[in-house]
């Protein structure tokens, strides 16, 4: 056996490319669903950093992408799952798990909200929510962001 260009050193360091390589593509192969229950891959999810409660939802029920937001309560099933409610306390997430597609923002108040894609080539912003007296909003988590909630602060948002 001879290094520098063997035989043997080659087909080792092709394997183990050829290896990599179907183990990447298992993992991107994987379905993810994007309904309520547990998840293969990358789920929506919601992480409550402010120092308030904040609300969440299994189901967003409308199309869109991530930080789009409605007026509309959503009240939809997804793949024959009931929309469930949670409250965060401070400092509390979603479960890993499972897929959380919407976070509510309250009558008169405003969050600042900072989205993260777990993939590497995601986007990552900051968005302030502010909901209107008549009611409050229901924003989008697409399935592969976390919403971090940073501040929840009572009246209109104002600029930074």
């Amino acid at each position: 056996m001879t290094y520098g260009g063997s035989t043997a050193v080659t087909r080792g360091v092709r394997s183990l490319a050829v290896v990599a390589v179907l183990g990447a593509a298992a993992i991107v192969a994987v379905p993810t669903p994007a309904y309520a229950g547990g998840c293969t891959l990358i789920c929506s999810e919601t992480m409550n950093q402010s120092n308030l409660p904040a609300t969440v939802a299994r189901n967003y029920c409308e199309a869109g992408s991530t930080g789009d937001y409605t007026s509309t309560q959503p009240t939809c099933s997804s793949a024959d799952e009931p929309q469930e409610w949670r409250t965060l306390a401070a400092g509390e997430r979603t479960p890993q798990d499972e897929d959380w597609d919407t976070f509510r923002v309250d009558t008169n108040w405003c969050y600042k909200v900072f989205f993260e894609s777990f993939l590497p080539w995601g986007k990552e912003w900051t968005s302030y929510f502010s909901a209107s007296p008549q009611g409050p909003m229901y924003v989008k988590v697409g399935n592969d962001y976390t919403a971090h909630i940073k501040e929840q602060t009572y009246g209109p948002c104002r600029p930074v």
